[in-house]
């Protein structure tokens, strides 16, 4: 009897020591999901200390719920962040001029919303997005004078918006668009001085609006591009003053409907809207170019007047006809 009660005790004790241990995981584990969530609505970050306390101010977290906007004179490092993996809303860094590198994103996978990156006078790389794979809204990177490349955003396959890539004039290529495969709009490259070419895009098919690649002085190459079986808006190749060779967009600017169905209708399907091409080379001047080569020259169709436009101009000869003869006649 001593023996079983002191097997049942035992027992009971290690029961409660199960419980015991396991409220404390569960407990552990809740408040781990509790801490998930950053303090609701937008999170707006003006200086360097904001950004260092920042779980101290918004809950050991790294999901933000709302909007991010990371804006001040005095910034120079993302380090408090680095525990942010998504963002449901925007993600605005805007106006530092300290800020040389973006490493406290690293972990940062998603962006729900719009993603801008401008006027961060001193930004040199982008390598903290190395983890970002998708943006919801709009992405673009412009007026960051000392950016040389966009190396970090090797993992990024998915834009929903545009994306604008502009004035950045210290650009020399955009390698590290080379996983992107969906565009949901416009993709834009304009102003940047140094570019020469547009390689690592040729993993893109589609484009969901409009392809802008305008005023690169040192653009030499469009063969990125030439994946892109669909243009659901315009396509504007002009005041690149170095570019002659785009025979790569044959296939896009031809009589054949390659995107079955294309996005537009007419002389060039898979082009839903306009062909704005000069200001280059010749070679990318015309469609004609793009087709037969730099030499090709665009016969221009004789005008044909509308059957109205014939009886107008009948009716014109009548009238002067019998002004011609009123006339006659009151001069005898």
């Amino acid at each position: 009897m001593k023996g079983r009660g002191l097997w049942e005790g035992l027992v009971g004790m290690n029961g409660l020591l199960h419980k015991f241990l396991g409220g404390l995981l569960l407990s552990m584990f809740c408040s781990a999901l509790w801490a998930t969530d950053c303090a609701p609505g937008d999170i707006f970050l003006t200086s360097q200390f904001e950004i260092d306390q920042f779980q101290a101010n918004y809950g050991t977290c790294d999901q933000v719920v709302a909007g991010l906007d990371i804006q001040g004179a005095d910034i120079t490092n993302l380090t408090g962040l680095s525990s942010i993996s998504g963002i449901a809303g925007d993600l605005f860094i805007t106006e530092t001029f300290g800020l040389t590198n973006l490493d406290g994103l690293s972990s940062l996978s998603a962006v729900g919303g719009h993603l801008g990156i401008f006027h961060d006078f001193a930004l040199l790389n982008v390598d903290g997005l190395s983890s970002l794979a998708y943006v919801g809204g709009n992405f673009g990177i412009y007026a960051n004078p000392e950016l040389p490349h966009i190396d970090g955003l090797g993992s990024l396959t998915r834009v929903d918006g545009f994306m604008a890539i502009t004035d950045l004039h210290s650009l020399t290529n955009i390698d590290g668009l080379g996983s992107l495969s969906r565009l949901g709009s416009h993709l834009v490259f304009n102003l940047n001085d140094k570019l020469t070419n547009l390689d690592s895009l040729s993993s893109l098919t589609a484009v969901g609006g409009s392809v802008i690649i305008k005023n690169s002085p040192q653009l030499v190459s469009v063969d990125g591009l030439g994946a892109v079986i669909s243009v659901v808006f315009d396509l504007q190749i002009e005041g690149n003053t170095l570019l002659g060779d785009c025979a790569v967009l044959a296939a896009l600017v031809d009589s054949v409907d390659d995107a079955a169905p294309g996005p537009g209708s007419g002389l060039v399907p898979d082009v839903g809207g306009r062909l704005l091409l000069g200001g280059n080379l010749a070679g990318c001047n015309s469609r004609g170019q793009i087709l037969y080569g730099a030499d090709y020259v665009e016969v221009q169709p004789v005008p044909v007047f509308a059957w109205w436009a014939g009886w107008l101009m009948v009716g014109l000869v009548l009238v002067l006809g019998l002004k011609s003869i009123r006339d006659r006649g009151a001069c005898r």
